[in-house]
């Protein structure tokens, strides 16, 4: 087989879902590929043979695969995505919370230097001492000012059980180093409203009327599991009911979704998923993973998709939760990971959410109708949305015990949505007295 053939043949596979005919010792290639290919691969052989400048062939074969590719993927949906071997385990991580690294969230300063935001929970930076306005002034001896924040976590984050020697700024301007070994890290994603002196969550809205606040943040392995414990240990303290809080959270997998709403529904469809190449799913409540009854209100915003549209759906839809907030995004597509050679990765839109009443959770071009409504619409304006966002990020800032006495008062800003689910939680509790 010669190069001609060989390339039209990876042109092949790259188009994506095409038949092919196995024939012992080699490849038949059908003629409307044929006719794809030639025109593409006559220019590239008469770039080789007359281009002005010398051309890599490799790379001419590489820009060629990432355009065609492209090309094939551009009139798609935008979450239909392929990801070169690097970016594909960067979306692995984000879609499991996991990665293997110290356990650090970072910002810049002004000056463009990278900044200890908070250690997380139980992780190696927590462990080796860093604290939050620390600055990183290099890793593994390469200054990191100045390098985007994918460069700088190429240096820090690694191999568990390797370590990383980091040379860190004080507050008081001392500079100390710190050998710090890696392990995987579990990102949380269960919030309360505030971390308390010992670092833990605080889950209270209103100690009085015994309303607790749970916010997630994205639907990884576990998240439903994590919930459902949380809840427990807040039956215990005499929970009387919960506002659950999906504002800006992106979702996630689809069965933690159905995990987390089979918490509050005790019978019925969740959700429906079809396509047209993929059967029609039903997925509905297993009753014995149902929990005791409680009031819930639950928070959305026009940021809340994909698994927290299901959630937000299947409650409503069930009138298992009071819905507060804002029309969710729409984004009720199914994407599926398809490995690619060489640890790359295709994710694929190859179907659509479907709540159990059959409405389409996912908003077309066309669209007048999509996601999930609230039944009390509540909006917040720009500068509360960001009074609100900033909140959340300082709140959560871990501080060790030496240094609670120190920590700067953090005031809740006025948050009408969250407000507005703790009063509909205090009527419905009078109602059922």
């Amino acid at each position: 087989m010669n190069w001609r053939e060989r390339a039209v043949w990876l042109i092949a596979i790259l188009s994506l879902g095409v038949s092919l005919m196995w024939v012992p010792g080699s490849f038949l290639v059908r003629k409307d590929q044929r006719d794809f290919a030639d025109p593409i691969l006559e220019v590239r052989e008469r770039l080789a043979a007359n281009y002005v400048d010398e051309i890599s062939k490799d790379q001419l074969d590489r820009q060629f695969a990432d355009a065609a590719i492209a090309g094939m993927l551009q009139p798609l949906d935008p979450y239909t995505q392929f990801f070169p071997p690097v970016e594909a385990e960067q979306f692995q991580r984000l879609m499991t919370g996991n990665f293997k690294g110290i356990g650090v969230q970072l910002g810049l300063t002004p000056d463009g230097e990278i900044q200890v935001v908070t250690p997380m929970d139980d992780s190696p930076a927590l462990e080796a001492g860093l604290v939050p306005g620390d600055v990183i002034l290099s890793a593994g001896g390469t200054k990191l000012q100045g390098l985007k924040f994918d460069d700088v976590r190429t240096f820090i984050a690694g191999p568990e059980g390797t370590s990383v020697e980091l040379l860190i700024r004080k507050s008081d301007g001392s500079e100390v180093k710190k050998s710090v070994v890696r392990r995987n890290i579990v990102s949380p994603t269960l919030f309360g409203l505030f971390r308390n002196s010992d670092g833990s969550q605080n889950f209270w809205l209103d100690t009085e009327t015994k309303i607790a606040y749970i916010r997630i943040t994205q639907f990884t392995p576990e998240t439903a599991e994590h919930l459902q414990d949380e809840i427990l240990k807040l039956r215990s303290l005499d929970m009387k009911s919960l506002v659950l809080d999906l504002r800006f959270n992106p979702g996630g997998e689809l069965a933690e979704a159905v995990a987390m709403s089979n918490l509050f529904i005790d019978q019925g469809v969740i959700v429906r998923t079809r396509g047209l190449h993929r059967a029609e799913q039903t997925y509905s409540v297993d009753s014995g993973k149902t929990l005791p009854f409680f009031p819930v209100a639950l928070l959305i915003n026009s940021s809340s998709a994909s698994a927290s549209e299901i959630v937000a759906g299947a409650l409503a839809e069930h009138r298992r939760a009071t819905l507060v907030g804002e029309r969710t995004f729409g984004k009720g597509s199914v994407q599926e990971p398809m490995a690619m050679p060489k640890g790359a990765m295709l994710k694929m839109t190859v179907a659509h959410y479907y709540l159990p009443s059959g409405r389409l959770l996912h908003r077309k071009p066309d669209s007048t109708e999509w996601g999930v409504d609230p039944q009390i619409v509540v909006t917040l304006d720009p500068q509360q949305t960001e009074a609100v966002l900033n909140y959340w990020s300082q709140s959560q800032i871990f501080y060790s015990r030496e240094q609670a006495a120190t920590r700067p008062a953090t005031t809740r800003p006025v948050d009408s949505q969250l407000e507005s689910a703790r009063q509909v939680l205090v009527a419905e509790m009078l109602l059922r007295k």
